[in-house]
């Protein structure tokens, strides 16, 4: 797996090259985790990837300078001696580059201010522009290496849920069963936590990304949970909305509206559709049920290295669906003062349709 790894990981340099060379870029700087990560292997907290048409180069200090080494055999480490910035401008000389791309939506003002300064005195001639979304756009599409440690992030946080769901139960807080999932999470293989896992119930569903509390659950209710395991780098995104002994009809029209969004939205996908086409079908599948103003967000987005990634699934998103692009189906409807409900499933996309990566029920689990 190893060597096949670092052939997926030269591949994607050069897909990223000939994306820049037709742009007019004679290199980029990279400095998102996610993306240092994609192009070179290297999962340390702190470093510049620099890539031109011919080399790689990732600027580190000395706490990552082995493990860099080890991570990426074919990029040239280089200790930036805590001045990143200068590092990377001579460089850039060096290698006589006239026109670089750098991520402007991550990089701080002060960096971004410390490596203007340090071209100005060094090669002022140098021009520096923003990458725009080229890097995330390439990231969309998933290899096989990157499918298996996201099928295997998935399977760790369904056991999980397996696991947790039968100690659910009236008096326990939505704090005892967050903590439950995360560690179950973790016993499990896990890596970390895609994200702290979200648990709501009662009235307080309606709050889509509510950090669970001391509420105690209660008979009635629907509970929410959204959680995600990382295995290697690559998450999951999971979500169920489960039901304590006999909720309201009320809560239960709600369950039954959301559920045929997301049928509706997972039918429509596959190579060559777009990311709208597939909004609305979750979008008018709760319009027409009259919950309309209830459903706020977008229906889904990509996963990968991180939570969310391109493409997102939202109106007036027209992104044509790529074969290998994972993606999440998430319709949900959030009523204040009454509750709400979220299911959410990791799918694959397929040249035929959508493979779904989780296996969790879909109908309404009753807890007593």
């Amino acid at each position: 797996m190893e060597n096949e790894e670092r052939g997926y990981f030269r591949s994607r340099r050069e897909r990223l090259r000939a994306r820049l060379a037709g742009a007019g870029f004679d290199g980029v700087l990279i400095s998102r985790p996610e993306d240092r990560r994609y192009f070179s292997g290297f999962t340390g907290s702190s470093g510049l990837l620099l890539l031109t048409r011919e080399e790689a180069v990732l600027f580190t200090d000395f706490r990552y300078l082995e493990q860099a080494a080890r991570e990426c055999p074919e990029v040239r480490v280089v200790d930036h001696e805590r001045k990143p910035e200068e590092a990377v401008v001579r460089a850039v000389c060096s290698f006589r580059l006239a026109r670089i791309a750098f991520q402007g939506d991550v990089m701080s003002v002060r960096t971004h201010a410390r490596l203007l300064a340090a071209a100005r005195e060094m090669c002022p001639d140098v021009h520096w522009e923003d990458a725009g979304e080229t890097l995330g756009a390439l990231r969309a599409r998933k290899d096989p290496v990157e499918l298996a440690k996201i099928r295997r992030a998935v399977e760790i946080a369904e056991a999980a849920f397996r696991e947790v769901l039968p100690v659910i139960r009236p008096g326990m807080t939505e704090r005892q069963v967050a903590w439950a999932l995360e560690r179950a999470m973790r016993e499990g293989g896990a890596d970390a936590v895609a994200f702290p896992p979200i648990v709501v119930s009662g009235t307080r569903g309606s709050l889509p990304h509510g950090m669970p509390t001391d509420k105690p659950l209660a008979c009635g209710e629907l509970v929410t949970l959204d959680f995600g395991a990382v295995y290697d780098g690559y998450v999951s995104d999971l979500t169920r909305t489960v039901a304590l002994c006999d909720p309201p009809e009320a809560l239960l029209r709600i369950y039954e509206t959301v559920l045929a969004a997301q049928l509706r939205a997972i039918a429509r996908v596959r190579a060559g559709v777009s990311t709208g086409t597939i909004d609305a079908a979750a979008r008018e599948t709760i319009d027409r049920a009259g919950y309309g103003e209830y459903f706020g967000h977008a229906t889904g987005h990509g996963i990968g290295l991180a939570v969310h990634e391109e493409p997102t699934i939202g109106p007036g998103r027209d992104i044509p669906l790529e074969a290998g692009m994972v993606i999440t189906i998430e319709p949900g409807i959030y009523v204040p003062g009454l509750g709400g409900v979220r299911i959410e499933d990791d799918v694959l996309v397929h040249e035929a349709g959508a493979v779904l990566l989780s296996t969790l029920p879909k109908e309404l689990l009753r807890l007593r």
